[in-house]
């Protein structure tokens, strides 16, 4: 009970915590340096997955150009077996033919066609949800962004997880589930309103400090140029979609366009790349710093700091003399109040122990003695 109350967020210990220090000594840096490195390996895996889906269309294009067929190998008609009728026929729903050519396949036929690309895409949106999720935000301004920020962002891993649960290539709910993912990801790490206009002000949720980087390089120019670039590469895809939809043979089933390759699939690597890199951004500008406002009140502690004026002591002549509470009196808790009654007792009991009272009998002045 007398022990004394510990400031608010000291001793606190996190996941954080069991990162060396040379990766950097705050928790927000910490949490940028992981989410670049996460970045890094969602690109270098993503690379790996459409190279291997790509080169499926290699080996059935290059086999299939063997004529006749009657001088291929055993080896080659097993490639093209297991390779143009099991996996672009009957798992694509695509012809062989459009193997032909260049370019290459789309990001979602990559991660769904190969079973440890499915694998690392869903668990890779649940370790970015940790990420996210972690640390919990301290100043006002950031419990809001948690709210219209965070959690959408969460959403949006998780429908992105879910997405690779579903068979692409048996009907659109996949496609579905991505589509909103990425809407729900452009939204949320708009660095703000467009122009500051006021008809989009409902964005001033996502508007952060902005910080001098070097020069005359801010975090916000920074932050809108990754942003702008995200959305020219979902529109450049998005209308290569609609465009080879339209030019789409009518002997092909209408739910399998797009084309099977494209160098315009390129456009839709750049969009993800650089959402996923925007959402690590916005948490770190998120967590950087707390509003002046609100950065005094968390130095403000009240209790032990503060010591209400007290009344004079009581002597051994004189009764007990009760303490006037001080204007302050108010700020303090019950608790810390009787605390302090119960110390004040202490010191008067050992002041009496070391002085005892000398004792005077009625009407006489001079003392009685034993």
């Amino acid at each position: 009970m007398n022990n004394p109350l510990l400031p608010r967020d000291e001793n606190r210990k996190s996941c954080w915590n069991f990162i060396p220090d040379e990766c950097g000594k705050t928790v927000v840096v910490k949490q940028s340096v992981c989410w670049g490195i996460f970045w890094v390996i969602l690109v270098v895996l993503s690379i790996l997955a459409v190279d291997s889906t790509t080169n499926i269309c290699n080996i059935c294009r290059d086999n299939l150009a063997i004529q006749p067929n009657s001088s291929r190998t055993p080896e080659e008609n097993k490639l093209i077996q297991d390779n143009c009728v099991d996996i672009v026929q009957n798992m694509w729903h695509h012809n062989v033919t459009e193997c032909n050519g260049g370019g290459a396949v789309l990001l979602s036929r990559a991660f769904t066609t190969l079973d440890w690309a499915r694998g690392f895409a869903i668990a890779y949106s649940m370790l970015s949800i940790i990420l996210i999720a972690t640390p919990w935000p301290k100043s006002e301004q950031a419990r809001k962004h948690t709210v219209y920020v965070k959690v959408p962002l969460i959403i949006a891993l998780v429908l992105f997880s879910v997405a690779f649960e579903v068979n692409m290539f048996e009907n659109h709910v996949h496609g579905i589930l991505i589509g909103v993912a990425s809407a729900i990801g452009v939204l949320c790490t708009i660095p703000g309103p467009p122009f500051d206009l006021e008809i989009f002000s409902c964005f001033d949720i996502c508007k952060r400090k902005p910080r001098k980087i070097f020069s005359f390089i801010y975090t916000s120019s920074v932050w809108w140029f990754l942003w702008c670039f995200q959305c020219i590469s979902c529109i450049l895809f998005v209308i290569f979609w609609i465009d080879s939809c339209e030019d789409w043979p009518t002997y092909y089933p209408r739910n399998r366009c797009p084309s099977l390759r494209s160098d315009w699939y390129w456009a839709e690597y750049l969009f993800f790349w650089t959402m996923y890199a925007l959402v690590g951004y916005a948490i770190v500008n998120d967590e950087l710093e707390a509003p002046a406002n609100d950065r005094k009140k968390r130095n403000f502690t009240p209790g032990r700091l503060y010591k209400a004026p007290r009344g004079p002591e009581p002597t051994p002549n004189t009764k007990e003399v009760h303490r006037n509470p001080g204007p302050d009196e108010s700020r303090r808790s019950p608790q810390q109040i009787d605390d302090d009654d119960i110390i004040s007792k202490h010191r008067k009991a050992r002041r009496q122990s070391a002085n005892p009272p000398t004792y005077f009998l009625h009407q006489r002045n001079s003392p009685l003695e034993f």
